[in-house]
């Protein structure tokens, strides 16, 4: 997962305020391996992941870069839980 993702969902947080549902795709790579041309429908399913709501609002009243990166860090740490 790219940070710089994670970084603009946390930019989003920010602003918004929502909640974040962590999700996560496995298997992707047995529907469409790499150098494949096609994808392959009627083979394998992805599983699919999701964790718990994610609540931001503690970081409301840090620094925009630094509840960015707080942030950031804190979805990259919950990812890896789930998979």
């Amino acid at each position: 997962m790219q940070a710089s993702c994670l970084s603009m969902a946390a930019l989003l947080v920010l602003a918004s305020g929502a909640r974040v549902l962590p999700v996560a795709l496995e298997g992707t790579e047995r529907i469409q391996p790499i150098g494949a041309s096609r994808p392959r429908i009627l083979g394998p399913r992805p599983t699919v992941r999701i964790g718990p709501p994610m609540d931001f609002s503690q970081y409301r009243g840090l620094p925009a870069a630094k509840a960015r990166r707080a942030i950031t860090d804190w979805q990259l740490a919950r990812y890896f839980e789930i998979i």
